[in-house]
């Protein structure tokens, strides 16, 4: 009888440290989407840090949930995967045997980061929820998908020309950040770019919603619009870009297109305002200096002519088709001694500008300097022999020649 109490007492010792060897984690949750609808079929993996341990497996079922009944003490990386999803918040709790909490997470998670891995005794309870995000690139390493670019990555893959790599990033980080005007815009520049008038418009719309000063944003709009034929709209917007931008460079671009759009609408004065603001913007930018001389000189501003000449850039006051044009509207206006002038400027600038010794020798014609209009007008001869109007300069050079 002694015996069978001691067998009984070595058995009874053995269970209760067998009890102890043994026990073990409950580790469970639900997975949901953003809508905290459940998700069924997905993979929950926990992977033990520890080499050679194996890794544990489970499978969402009914309602979106999982459940680990045996998991041992120790450190596991955790790892989610369904087809067409990624993990975009997370919500950990782990409480010891007695319910108290020894560790807690709740929070968002961005592409590609590691999932919080878990750290448990042997008999805590776990309770791990996910939530699921839609995502093209899937749920990459740990459940989060992939890293997205930052917005200069994307920009430098727009400028390298790499649209197809770029649309394809802009579109995986608008799953995550709807509404960020900087991926808008990107999207609306690329979609423009390949024709997608009515796609570019609908996500500039909306960029320009969330920020109505997005840099660029109503420029971009104002080209989109300006293509549809609206131009009245066009205008708006490119004049409050012009008139709200910080950066000189793009402040300068929506003027230029304000003067562009106003000459097409045959609106003067708006034209002129713009090509003024233009230069106060870029006061080297020559091509709106060459463009407002163009139109002073067609009105007959002599004024504004000298004074914008004066502010002008070497290139624009060294350009002899400039002095040349502002030649012929001296010649127009009736005075010869100030087209005489401009002509000779224009051939000190390029002294193979045929018009320039024709226009010239007509001038000396006029002022009664016979000798110096027969050399320009046979100067004219030589460097454009085939002129449409040779036979009459020879006839003029002929008459001059008697006198």
């Amino acid at each position: 009888m002694q015996k069978r109490v001691l067998q009984l007492a070595v058995l009874l010792a053995v269970l209760g440290t067998g009890s102890l060897v043994f026990a073990t984690t409950r580790v469970s949750g639900k997975v949901v989407n953003a809508a905290g609808e459940p998700v069924n079929d997905v993979v929950i993996r926990l992977e033990p840090v520890e080499p050679g341990e194996p890794a544990l497996e489970a499978k969402t079922k009914k309602k979106g949930q999982y459940f680990f009944g045996m998991v041992g003490g120790g450190d596991y990386a955790v790892h989610v995967t369904v087809q067409g999803f990624r993990v975009s918040a997370v919500d950990l709790l782990v409480r010891d045997k007695e319910n108290r909490k020894k560790f807690d997470f709740k929070g968002p998670m961005q592409p590609g980061s590691k999932l919080p891995d878990l750290s448990i005794g042997d008999t805590d309870t776990v309770t791990y929820d996910f939530t699921l995000a839609p995502s093209s690139a899937g749920a990459g390493q740990f459940g989060t998908g992939l890293a997205v670019m930052g917005t200069g990555d994307l920009v430098g893959l727009v400028q390298k020309g790499d649209s197809a790599k770029a649309r394809k990033e802009i579109a995986r980080t608008l799953e995550i950040t709807p509404n960020d005007p900087r991926l808008l815009y990107l999207a609306a520049f690329l979609d423009f770019q390949d024709g997608k008038d009515a796609e570019a418009a609908t996500e500039i719309d909306k960029a320009i919603s969330v920020d109505d000063a997005f840099p660029g944003a109503h420029l971009l709009r104002g080209v989109v619009l300006e293509k549809k034929g609206e131009n009245e709209a066009a205008l708006a917007d490119y004049r409050k870009e012009a008139e709200s931008a910080q950066d000189n460079g793009l402040k300068r671009d929506a003027w230029v297109r304000v003067a562009m759009l106003a000459k097409k609408m045959n609106r003067e004065d708006d034209r002129l305002q713009a090509l003024r603001k233009v230069i106060e913007v870029d006061p080297a930018n020559d091509v709106a200096f060459t463009q407002l001389l163009e139109v002073y000189l067609r009105q007959g501003k002599d004024d504004e002519v000298k004074s914008l000449l004066a502010a002008a850039p070497d290139s624009v006051k060294n350009d002899p088709a400039i002095q040349f044009n502002i030649g012929v509207q001296a010649w127009n206006r009736g005075n010869a001694a100030a087209a005489a002038t401009a002509f000779a400027r224009a051939i000190e600038l390029d002294p193979k500008l045929p018009d320039a010794h024709r226009q010239l020798g007509y001038c000396m014609v006029n002022l009664g300097q016979h000798d110096k209009a027969l050399e320009e007008l046979r100067r004219y001869l030589e460097i454009a022999p085939e002129a449409p109007d040779a036979a009459e300069v020879k006839e003029i050079i002929k008459k001059i020649s008697k006198k």
